[in-house]
């Protein structure tokens, strides 16, 4: 027999006392016994998984602007895509959304400016970025500030030729509001395609169309008429308007206006070339891989070197031309860099494109490929990043 404790048999005498003097019983209730006391456990664990997550999406959210309390995010998740809504958002914001896999490293999804809108921010295919954490960063309430940043970093992007898939958003007749894919070359549109039928629109409805300079001539006219709101959003890449909505009045109806851009591919760009030359007779000039990302079937790798006073030239090269055997199977790229005798020293930094199309006919089936692009080759062995190529 387990001898009892002094205290709790003065506090065992106590209680009897009181129930003799009341009638009423104060010892403890006996634990639960059965599947009650598993079922509290999960309640407590996942009420405090919830607090976690908002500590850790309130920390996150604004690194800008520590002196301010730390804005707070909400995510909307369905089976296509993502929305990411501030319930911070003023009556005038810009921001931008930053996703991560593992809090270190993080990329943009894209930034959005609005005046009296909604702080949503839609993700079209959130399902296959694959990332666990986002982040709100703040960039003010400067406007204008905004919509001169994104123009700048499309202006230093020096791409002129390109097609993309546009629909104008508005109370228009059918023929003006028909999606359709717009190709630009030298800067000028030089065809629209209907894609509902593949048919071409005539020459004379080419004025009511805009390239992609046109579009953020839109949002500038837009903004110097002071409307009643507006909000667009602006790619992650190269800085240009993917949506845009405009409500030039809010006591007239009918006359809001928007279009919406997507899947912009760059025209030119050299396709990879497949080939079982060593990497080290592949080796050139010297260069500094930067970042790259892939949209449809083009690749764009961000690099900076020495120049300017001549033209370079890059290829691109798959090598071994046969696929690694992994899960999903992998493929070793290697730029080449060629200076033309460039003696200049001026930090160069560009972004080039290259079209994978080779890589997927090589592959020949669909499915994931990953990509291991490598740096130039000043350490053994070299720096590489590594993309998901999503067929």
């Amino acid at each position: 027999m387990i001898p009892q404790n002094p205290q709790d048999k003065a506090s065992s005498a106590k209680m009897e006392l009181a129930k003799k003097k009341t009638g009423k019983d104060f010892s403890p209730p006996a634990p639960r016994s059965g599947p009650t006391q598993p079922l509290l456990k999960r309640h407590s664990a996942k009420r405090k998984f919830h607090v976690n997550l908002l500590l850790l999406l309130t920390f996150l959210t604004n690194p800008l602007a520590a002196q301010e309390p730390a804005p707070r995010i909400s995510l909307e998740h369905s089976l296509n895509s993502l929305s990411i809504k501030l319930p911070w958002a003023r009556q005038t914001n810009s921001w931008c959304i930053e996703a991560s896999s593992d809090l270190r490293q993080w990329k943009s999804l894209g930034e959005i400016f609005e005046i009296n809108g909604s702080g949503d921010f839609p993700v079209s295919g959130a399902p296959l970025h694959k990332e666990r954490y986002y982040r709100a960063i703040d960039k003010g309430r400067d406007i204008q500030a905004a919509l001169t940043r994104n123009r700048a970093r499309w202006d230093d992007s020096g791409h002129k030729n390109y097609d993309f898939t546009f629909q104008w958003l508005c109370y228009c007749i059918p023929d003006f509001v028909t999606p359709v894919t717009i190709s630009v070359r030298d800067n000028k549109i030089d065809s629209i395609i209907r894609l509902e039928d593949g048919t071409a629109l005539d020459p004379s409805q080419l004025e009511y169309f805009r390239t992609i300079d046109g579009l953020f001539d839109f949002l500038q006219e837009a903004l110097d008429q002071k409307p009643h709101s507006i909000s667009a959003r602006f790619d992650a890449r190269f800085g240009t308007p993917g949506k845009a909505w405009v409500d030039y009045n809010a006591g007239i109806a009918d006359e809001e206006r928007g279009f919406v851009v997507e899947d912009l591919r760059i025209a030119g760009a050299n396709p990879v070339q497949i080939t079982n030359t060593p990497p080290a007779e592949l080796k050139l000039d010297p260069f500094s891989l930067g970042n790259a990302t892939i949209s449809g079937n083009t690749l764009t790798i961000n690099l900076s070197h020495g120049g300017g006073c001549a033209e370079h030239e890059y290829e691109l090269f798959m090598s071994p031309g046969t696929f690694l055997e992994s899960f999903p199977v992998q493929a070793n790229l290697y730029l080449r860099h060629n200076a033309n005798g460039d003696i200049c020293r001026a930090l160069i930094t560009k972004d080039i494109t290259f079209d994978l199309t080779p890589i997927a006919e090589l592959h020949g089936q669909p499915g994931p490929i990953l990509l291991n692009i490598h740096d130039y080759p000043a350490e053994d062995p070299p720096e590489r990043i590594q993309v998901k190529f999503d067929q």
